[in-house]
């Protein structure tokens, strides 16, 4: 497999973990900013704006709306990370795509090998072997014959 291929593959990877953590955050967030407008938006009903301006009650509601738009985007741009990636993922063992992406994926921490090793009970050359066939395997799925 070309280098460039393997690269592309292992930044993939690392969008892909930080891609998961943010919709489960964002989603959340969302869900929260909805239920904020609900509330401001019942706690001005009956208002009249002053001199005919908006109220700052309108103008928070606009923000919130502003926000919950953005955040959903991101989602669904991310969203689109994660099905790629899951898309060659498949054909994996749940074990292969453990160690792939806990090797390429996740940042760097110094113990990550030592996890995986105590996990699997395998060498280090043995866990590198596995996720450098998880990778070929996933730019296969998503690049064709790289």
């Amino acid at each position: 497999m070309q280098d460039f291929y393997m690269n592309l593959v292992k930044e993939k990877l690392k969008k892909y973990v930080y891609a998961k953590d943010f919709i489960d955050h964002a989603t959340s967030q969302v869900e929260e900013l909805k239920s904020k407008k609900e509330s401001k938006m019942i706690a001005s009903y009956g208002l009249k704006p002053c001199f005919g301006g908006g109220s700052s009650q309108e103008d928070k509601i606009i923000n919130v709306n502003a926000k919950i738009e953005m955040l959903e985007k991101n989602i669904k741009s991310n969203k689109d990370i994660v099905d790629s990636v899951d898309y060659g993922l498949k054909g994996l063992s749940e074990e292969e795509i453990d160690i792939t992406l806990c090797i390429y994926g996740k940042k760097q921490s110094w113990d990550k090998v030592k996890t995986l090793k105590d996990k699997y009970h395998y060498e280090k050359s043995q866990l590198y072997n596995i996720a450098r066939s998880g990778l070929e395997h996933i730019s296969y799925r998503l690049y064709g014959d790289a």
